[in-house]
């Protein structure tokens, strides 16, 4: 385990300062063991796009009421231009362009979207899931639905997202 203050320095250099949640987590004592595997999804996101999560960190905000987060994630999907707006993110939770493949990956994030989702499709959708993306894929796409809900959980959010919080494994190539 590396101390909370290594994982600041980590988090400041990767996102410029210390967004909320990882202060939150600070505060309570979990950020040196849950860093690792959330740093996992921002490093390392293959088999998955870099847009892919930061698109499906803020759809699964916006189910969870997590506005800060949607801001936060929209922003990683702005790119250098900065031009991605809040509402073309809640209108469209598109892809942006010139990710390849952009059309299945949009599918893969609804369908993600789907599957995380509390209600009698939840079993229909994680199946479907399933069966459009490689085994790879679905590993980490499962990966970043648990970051997502355990980040939303130190951010309050809709009774959807504050089940107690979630247990991660690392990134799921280190088993």
């Amino acid at each position: 385990d590396q101390p909370p203050e290594s994982a600041l320095v980590e988090i400041r250099a990767m996102f410029g300062a210390v967004p909320l949640v990882f202060e939150r987590m600070r505060q309570a004592g979990d950020l040196a063991d849950n860093w690792p595997g959330i740093r996992a999804i921002y490093r390392d996101p293959d088999p998955l796009p870099r847009e892919v999560v930061e698109v499906l960190l803020a759809a699964l905000a916006l189910r969870c009421g997590g506005d800060y987060c949607v801001a936060l994630h929209s922003l990683g999907l702005a790119g250098e231009s900065g031009q991605l707006g809040v509402s073309e993110l809640i209108h469209d939770l598109t892809v942006p362009e010139d990710v390849p493949e952009r059309g299945r990956w949009d599918r893969i994030v609804r369908q993600a979207w789907l599957a995380a989702a509390p209600g009698p499709h939840r079993r229909a959708a994680s199946h479907a899931l399933e069966l459009a993306c490689t085994p790879e894929e679905h590993a980490q796409l499962l990966h970043v639905c648990a970051v997502g809900a355990f980040l939303a959980s130190y951010l309050g959010g809709t009774p959807d997202c504050q089940s107690p919080r979630p247990a991660f494994t690392a990134h799921p190539r280190q088993h």
